[in-house]
C-alpha cells in the first residue's frame, strides 16, 4: 500500500516529465505486484485468515480510486489542463469504486453452490481483459507528459471500462436474481 501511495503522490504532485512518469509507473506496478503476492503467500503459507483478507479487499477499494484521484490533482495542477480532464478522472474513479464493490458484493452475494458468470473462461479471455486490467490503467501515465496524448489515451480506455463495467454488472446482476429465484420459497 505505501509503494502504491507513493506512486499516486507522485502522479498529483510530481513534475509530468518522463523520469517523474517512469517512476511512478515502477512504483504502481510494484504495489500492484506485492499485493498480488501477498495473498498468494499466506495461501501457500496456511497463514490467510478473514482478517487478512478484509484488509486486503480494503487496500484494493482504496487503491484505484485514490489512483484516478491522484490523476485528477496532478491534472487540476497542470494550467493547461481543461476542468472537463480533472471531471474525467474524477469519473473514472467512482466507475473504479463502483465496479469494485459491485463484483465483490456478487461473490459475497451469491449462492457458492452455482458458479459466477465469467467464472471458468478459456485463457484466451484474459487477452481479452488486458486492456480494463489496473496494471494497463497503470501504464497510461507513461503518457502524461503529453496531455493531449494522455487525454486520449486514458479517455478510450474509461469510455472501454465503462462499457465493460455496464457489461459485467448487468450480468451479476441478472444472475443473482437467477439465484435468487431458483431458492425455494418460504412459506409465510
Amino acid at each position: 500500500m505505501v509503494i502504491s501511495f507513493a506512486g499516486i503522490a507522485l502522479i498529483a504532485w510530481g513534475p509530468p516529465n518522463i523520469a517523474m512518469c517512469l517512476t511512478a509507473v515502477l512504483l504502481l506496478l510494484l504495489g500492484y505486484a506485492l499485493d498480488s503476492a501477498d495473498g498468494q503467500l499466506a495461501r501457500l503459507l496456511g497463514t490467510g485468515g478473514p482478517a487478512g483478507e478484509w484488509l486486503d479487499h480494503v487496500v484494493d477499494a482504496l487503491r484505484l480510486p485514490a489512483f484516478h484521484l491522484g490523476v485528477a490533482v496532478g491534472l487540476y495542477l497542470r494550467p493547461e489542463a481543461q476542468t472537463w480532464t480533472v471531471g474525467l478522472a474524477a469519473g473514472f474513479a467512482l466507475l473504479a469504486s463502483t465496479w469494485f464493490i459491485g463484483q465483490l458484493l456478487a461473490e459475497k452475494l451469491g449462492p457458492s453452490h452455482i458458479e459466477a458468470p465469467g467464472g471458468n473462461a478459456p485463457a484466451w479471455v484474459s487477452f481479452l481483459k488486458q486492456p480494463y486490467d489496473v496494471s494497463t490503467t497503470f501504464f497510461t501515465i507513461l503518457f502524461l507528459p503529453w496531455l493531449e496524448v494522455f487525454l486520449l489515451v486514458y479517455g478510450a480506455l474509461f469510455i472501454f471500462t465503462f462499457a465493460v463495467a455496464c457489461v459485467s454488472l448487468w450480468r451479476k446482476h441478472a444472475w443473482l436474481a437467477q439465484s435468487a429465484s431458483a431458492l425455494p420459497q418460504r412459506e409465510a
